[in-house]
């Protein structure tokens, strides 16, 4: 059965209230921010249809509602177009930065590294040569989810792992220049509640590998996937004959 254009309106507001929030979404609190127009009940009539056809799940803690990873996939589908590029002087300034640095491989990730990372308040992890390069490690203590000892654990161990970070970037087939893997499409349990957005490198010498952010699966797509693809675009293109 299709989405009605209600519940589409009202899974985009769940999603975006989720992002900002980190906590589970009410139907008072979708009708108090966004000001629809009809009743709690039938907010919450239209937030159970959704939870049955697998677009939220109902947390244990409390009476709202989170995406689950079908929901955050219809998001990305639906909304692409919405995307927002870096403002034109953060564009001009990443590009200067990374002209600079043109000559060294090492020096052109760090600097599209560091970028990702203070735009996005995520971590931000390079893959080139059997060698991770990282930034904004420090930033992940800032995100709810990960001031909890154990998801912090979890999410480290596969920062650390070659393998199993060149795994996660192989279970992607899309052909958008911006790859999504959303928890379990990722293939290991111990990402369910994270997802990775990344692009293709290609350096020196014919070099390849991967830039990508990493972070909670409420990862502000709006604003990410364009940075990693402006980020990826820039280096691939200062690299480009080198």
């Amino acid at each position: 059965m299709g989405m009605t254009p209600r519940q589409k309106q009202l899974l985009a507001a769940i999603i975006e209230e989720f992002i900002s929030t980190a906590q589970a979404v009410g139907s008072l609190s979708l009708q108090e921010s966004h000001g629809f127009r009809v009743s709690p009940a039938t907010i919450r009539n239209e937030m159970k249809a959704l939870v049955d056809e697998g677009y939220l799940s109902k947390t244990h803690s409390s009476s709202g509602r989170i995406p689950t990873t079908l929901g955050l996939r219809y998001f990305l589908q639906e909304f692409r177009d919405e995307m927002t590029d870096p403002d034109i002087v953060t564009q001009e300034q990443v590009k200067r930065n990374l002209h600079v640095a043109r000559f060294s491989k090492e020096e052109l990730i760090r600097e599209a590294l560091k970028f990702l990372a203070e735009y996005s308040g995520n971590a931000a992890v390079a893959l080139v040569d059997k060698d991770i390069y990282y930034a904004g490690l420090a930033e992940m203590l800032n995100i709810p989810e990960l001031q909890e000892i154990e998801n912090l654990r979890s999410l480290l161990t596969v920062l650390e792992d070659y393998s199993m970070l060149s795994k996660i970037f192989h279970k992607s087939h899309s052909d958008q220049d911006v790859k999504v893997l959303i928890g379990e499409e990722s293939g290991l349990d111990a990402f369910t509640p994270y997802a990775v957005v990344f692009a293709d490198l290609k350096l020196h010498g014919g070099k390849k590998g991967y830039l990508a952010l990493i972070g909670p699966n409420r990862m502000d797509y709006k604003r990410i996937i364009p940075a990693v693809g402006f980020a990826a675009r820039s280096i691939n293109a200062m690299a480009s004959g080198w």
